[in-house]
């Protein structure tokens, strides 16, 4: 079967129509019905009903269609990974998330890394404090958007974001008529952060820049996700205290400046530079100017 037979085929799918098709080729219209025929003597079956009015899909071509643009698309993935010069781990990157991690900068850095890597399937894995530097060194992840603080000694970093810890409060609360939130306002509060167990330097700095206000929070539920943490707050299950974007817009949610600022930094962590290090590392490089 030929290449030129199925791009034929697609485009009279598309069109419904061997003139249209003849045009947006470049072919002639008997040459269209030539390669269709071809396409159809290979495979034993009719893939089009065409009488002098209408061109239609047979329940064959129906299929077939299906699985012509599946291999199309996959020849157009590794035609743009050779012309690239993707090797080895490159036709896929694996980039570690640990809770609140999902920031617009790791954002712009994933939308430069597809431009740059159009042919790697990039993938993003949720990956706790205490998995990371496993999840590092056993090739589970390439790097890992990762909280500065918890990155263990050992392994490499770069600045990757800054973001304000900000207060979530449910709509209606009594401290969302406030333009910045202090800890003594905490006080009496039920907080929903991630659990010890889950993220232990996350929660014990917390706990530690609590206390120096003198306050011991109420930790009311263990989250494990920034979504989580919304949708919690939202439904008036407790307020949350995490780095988000002041910006940021969620129904059922009102966001407050903390005081006094408490900045949330994070970096790319890696353990090995590969390859897919690398193109991370290319691509930070670009998008670093406006991070």
């Amino acid at each position: 079967m030929r290449l030129d037979w199925l791009e034929v085929f697609l485009t009279v799918a598309d069109e419904l129509h061997f003139g249209r098709t003849a045009d947006r080729l470049g072919m002639s219209q008997p040459a269209v019905s030539r390669a269709v025929a071809a396409l159809e003597a290979s495979l034993g079956t009719q893939l089009l009903d065409r009488t002098s009015r209408q061109v239609a899909l047979t329940p064959a071509g129906v299929a077939f269609e299906r699985g012509a643009r599946e291999t199309t698309s996959a020849l157009a993935r590794a035609t743009r990974a050779a012309r690239a010069g993707v090797e080895g781990g490159l036709s896929s990157i694996r980039l570690g998330m640990m809770i609140g991690a999902a920031q617009p900068p790791v954002g712009r850095l994933v939308a430069e890394l597809r431009l740059r890597e159009p042919a790697a399937l990039v993938t993003l894995v949720t990956v706790d404090e205490r998995g990371l530097a496993t999840a590092l060194t056993s090739g589970e992840v390439d790097a890992v958007a990762a909280w500065q603080p918890s990155v263990p000694a050992g392994l490499y970093s770069r600045p990757l974001a800054s973001v304000p810890l900000v207060v979530l409060l449910p709509e209606g609360h009594p401290l969302a008529s406030r333009k910045v939130v202090r800890w003594a306002d905490l006080a009496d509060e039920e907080v929903l952060i991630p659990a010890r167990e889950r993220q232990p330097v996350v929660y014990d700095l917390y706990r530690t820049l609590a206390s120096r206000a003198e306050v011991v929070p109420r930790i009311a539920m263990d989250v494990a996700t920034t979504t989580d943490l919304l949708l919690m707050v939202a439904s008036g299950a407790g307020i949350g205290h995490a780095p988000i974007p002041v910006e940021l817009r969620w129904d059922g949610v009102v966001v407050r400046r903390h005081e006094p600022e408490i900045e949330a930094r994070y970096v790319l962590a890696w353990a090995v530079r590969t390859a897919a290090v690398n193109a991370l590392l290319q691509a930070l490089d670009a998008v670093e100017p406006r991070l």
